[in-house]
């Protein structure tokens, strides 16, 4: 140990010095031990034992698990050897075996003559990750019976039944609006459109649910936001997207009229000449939208007058200028424009052929699973064309048309599975998303005043009382060991006025090695020892014959070879270690360069490395192959 002290004797005059020491024990021991174990592992565990004494000797060593773990040789979680030690540091292992999922203490004491030494450490047996899971959610006004058949060959101990019950969408509108108004923005157009818009958004769900948000203030908040958007208002009366630019966006600038209107629907103040200046510029824009230099093609100018018409009509103008000709170039419009088209024409009774007959165009790209339903387009770059946003407007564009409760509800779910961490990538994708779920939300009855339970086998799993907004959301866990084996129907019922808002999800894993499943997505893992060619084993669909044995203290590659059929977005990819194995971050500069990994495909863009396991991801992958490496 080495020491360094630094003193003062008060009149500013101070000095230091230093010191070492060495603090010697006859006798040290030191686990050796993984960072982890899963059930079923056979592992080599024990400890090393340093003799400082300066004679050999016979050292006792007492072994005591309680727990997750045991010894092999079937003791009763006891051992004791003996073993010959000289003035040097050894290892002895013995053979253990995870028994299950919890955490295990490992109690280890030597002694060799007067000399003693011990230790005692937790070891975590992590539960086999989860391989199997039907999700299921929706709403209904009655009672809704989901089918669940639960295998009699399902691991006890691993996954069961999560249920939610609910009445109100306000957990899924808290998590993005803190990402918006909690964090800090840079002074630009479309940051402070998106904070009002959201601000107006609380306001409304507030005065519809008669509760207000602790976390937030939506008065206050928009008043910040109409203070930028008033420093970025021009000369010309629109606004610029950040300061300085001199001329206003024609993009932009219709998207802070939608978030004025809103802000004034909520009953929120609002500047009336803000407004009135932002009516002129659009109606300027609307007449001549070739005043931009860059916008002199009819594409270009029916795009910058669909975005007028739609502002004005947001700000209580609604006109049907220059639609014939918007209409006639509907097909080479972007998907958000052909949206936002579509309800543009609903609002006039002379245009209720042309807009159905584009809702229609636009119901064919809606691509429809049993839990969700997206709009299936091609990867674009389109700032304001982002997926988000078109679903958001497609979500509202059907409210509008007033489509099915199912088909609504698939798109509310299709909209919340973009979600990244609970909220979306962008302050416009969670405004466009906020706005399209308050909508939806308006569509349920005010306040709930109703019961919901859960049944299972005729078993009651659990219930709540959804009166007004005290609580609006109860969840029910049952593991898997209480869960009723076979065929059985899973009844959500209510009585009551309000809509119930359900998700159940069964997880479970099947005993045993389970085979893969072709499903468009295919991964197999290649193992080779790092900078060799060499295979060691690869697995793909159907599980090794044999377990693969190695050594400690050798370096692996890990490969994985990604292959999709068709394009993934948002592509997750979780790669679970076994026990005894440790990834290796070669960032750090003191990491060993004279092994690496074998390179990535560019696509996967993002690499982080957990105690067990290995989290990559990609955000575009067309059909193909793809790789992935790591060491261990």
């Amino acid at each position: 140990w080495r020491v360094l002290t630094v003193a003062t004797d008060g009149e500013m005059r101070f000095g230091n010095g230093e010191t070492t020491f060495l603090a010697t024990q006859a006798l040290l021991t030191n686990p050796l031990l993984p960072q982890f174990a899963r059930p079923g592992d056979r592992l080599q565990a024990g400890l090393s034992v340093i003799n400082n004494t300066g004679k050999s000797g016979t050292v006792s060593i007492n072994g005591t698990l309680s727990g997750a773990l045991q010894f092999a040789n079937g003791a009763a979680g006891v051992e004791t050897t003996q073993r010959d030690v000289t003035t040097s540091a050894r290892a002895f292992r013995y053979p253990i075996v995870a028994t299950q999922p919890g955490t295990a203490k490992i109690q280890f004491r030597s002694q060799l003559g007067s000399a003693t030494d011990a230790f005692e450490v937790p070891l975590e047996v992590k539960a086999l990750e989860v391989t199997d899971q039907v999700i299921e959610s929706g709403t209904t006004t009655d009672q809704v019976k989901l089918p669940l058949r639960v295998d009699a060959n399902v691991v006890p101990t691993v996954g069961g039944l999560d249920i939610a019950l609910a009445s109100t969408l306000i957990p899924e509108i808290s998590a993005p609006a803190k990402q918006v108004l909690w964090e800090e923005q840079l002074p630009f157009l479309e940051p402070a459109a998106s904070q009002l818009a959201i601000a107006a958004n609380l306001q409304i769900v507030s005065r519809q649910y008669g509760q207000s948000f602790a976390e937030f203030d939506p008065a206050k908040q928009a008043a910040q936001a109409l203070d930028r958007l008033r420093q970025l208002q021009r000369p010309d009366d629109g606004f610029a997207s950040y300061p300085g630019q001199e001329l206003s966006d024609p993009f932009v600038s219709p998207y802070a009229a939608h978030s004025l209107a809103q802000a004034t629907a909520a009953g929120l103040k609002v500047d009336t000449n803000l407004v009135n200046r932002l009516k002129k510029y659009l109606s300027n824009l609307l007449a001549n939208p070739g005043q931009y230099e860059f916008c002199r093609e009819a594409l270009c100018r029916n795009q910058l007058r669909l975005e007028a018409l739609s502002g004005l009509a947001a700000l209580g103008d609604r006109r049907s200028d220059f639609l014939a000709d918007i209409y006639a170039q509907r097909q080479q419009l972007s998907v958000v424009e052909q949206i936002k088209l579509a309800r543009h024409l609903a609002l006039f009774p002379d245009w209720q052929d042309e807009a159905t007959s584009l809702t229609g165009e636009i119901q064919k790209i809606v691509y429809e699973t049993g839990r969700t339903a997206t709009i299936n387009l091609p990867q674009t770059w389109e700032w304001l064309s982002s997926p988000i946003a078109i679903q958001a407007q497609a979500l509202r564009l059907f409210i509008g048309q007033k489509s099915s409760p199912d088909s609504l509800d698939r798109l509310f779910k299709g909209l919340l599975s973009l979600r990244r961490n609970g909220t979306w990538a962008t302050t416009y994708d969670n405004a466009e998303a906020l706005t399209a779920l308050v909508a939806y939300g308006q569509l349920q009855p005010t306040p709930p005043n109703f019961t919901a339970t859960a049944e299972l086998a005729g078993n009651q799993l659990g219930g709540a009382q959804f009166q007004g907004y005290q609580k609006p959301s109860v969840e029910i866990a049952v593991p898997m060991a209480n869960l009723t084996r076979g065929q059985n129907d899973l009844v959500l019922a209510k009585s009551g006025e309000g809509i119930l808002h359900y998700l159940a999800a069964y997880r479970y894993r099947l005993q045993g090695d389970q085979p893969g499943r072709l499903s468009g997505l295919r991964v197999n893992r290649v193992i080779r020892p790092a900078n060799q060619s060499q295979v060691v084993q690869t697995i793909g669909l159907v599980p090794p014959a044999q377990p693969l044995t190695v050594k400690p203290g050798q370096v692996f590659d890990i490969g994985l070879e990604i292959t999709t059929d068709h394009p993934i977005d948002h592509l997750v990819i979780t790669d679970p270690l076994p026990a005894g194995f440790e990834a290796i971050d070669a960032s750090f500069q003191t990491s060993t360069q004279s092994l690496q990994a074998q390179s990535d495909s560019w696509q996967i863009d993002y690499q982080t490395i957990y105690r067990d396991r290995v989290v990559a991801y990609g955000d575009r992958l067309d059909a193909g192959v793809y790789s992935l490496h790591y060491l261990v």
